[in-house]
């Protein structure tokens, strides 16, 4: 299977997916990634000596001129499936309806609460006693795409602020390579619910998975 990442500036399930190819979890390989201006993946790419990263501004100016290119390059890449990750941009419909149901996005909501652009930290102040993660087909609405996993966790309200990020990261993480393993392996996902930790995940994610992923510093 073949992917591209649309990232905002951290890029954080780029890592993730990135790292699950390099611990064999999946079978994958990231083809592209397509980035804003000061995006820690420039930086990583340098470290790397990698040529797959491209730069491209969409702000209000050159949104239109980005998104083209954007699909010229991905054309080109023949990618199976396109995920974004902690892409601020609202996908043109034009894009949207060439790649129907091959984008995916990972938000920090339990959809269809909370959709569009926030921070976690305006939730974890809120009065909301669960907060989560979803993965999600990109459709022509905002947020309103087929959900694949949820994640819910209990609001600990900010003083626990540290903890609950780490929660976020962890749970977007693992969605987002058991999520790649499925549709690598055709989708039809059917596996009940699984909890590791504080959080629930729905449909759950593989034990080898959660374990890998457990040990990496998420909750020291």
């Amino acid at each position: 299977m073949v992917l591209a990442f649309l990232t905002g500036k951290h890029g954080g399930d780029y890592f993730a997916i990135q790292r699950g190819i390099a611990l064999g979890l999946i079978d994958a390989e990231i083809a592209h990634v397509i980035t804003v201006p000061g995006s820690k993946l420039v930086k990583y790419a340098d470290l790397e000596n990698r040529k797959n990263v491209t730069v491209f501004d969409f702000s209000t100016q050159t949104r239109n001129d980005s998104f083209g290119k954007t699909l010229n390059l991905l054309n080109s890449l023949q990618v199976d499936y396109i995920f974004l990750a902690g892409f601020k941009s609202i996908l043109p419909k034009e894009f949207v309806k060439i790649y129907t149901g091959k984008i995916l996005n990972a938000h920090h909501s339990i959809l269809p609460a909370h959709p569009g652009l926030f921070r976690k930290e305006k939730l974890v102040a809120s009065d909301d006693k669960f907060l989560g993660a979803t993965i999600h087909q990109v459709d022509e609405g905002i947020d309103t795409g087929t959900i694949l996993f949820q994640a819910v966790f209990p609001n600990y309200g900010m003083k626990n602020i540290n903890q609950i990020l780490k929660l976020y990261r962890y749970a977007q993480d693992v969605m987002a390579v058991q999520c790649v393993r499925d549709l690598g392996k055709g989708g039809g996902n059917r596996r009940g619910a699984t909890i590791a930790r504080e959080i629930m995940f729905n449909p759950g994610i593989e034990t080898d998975i959660l374990e890998i992923y457990a040990i990496d510093g998420y909750f020291r």
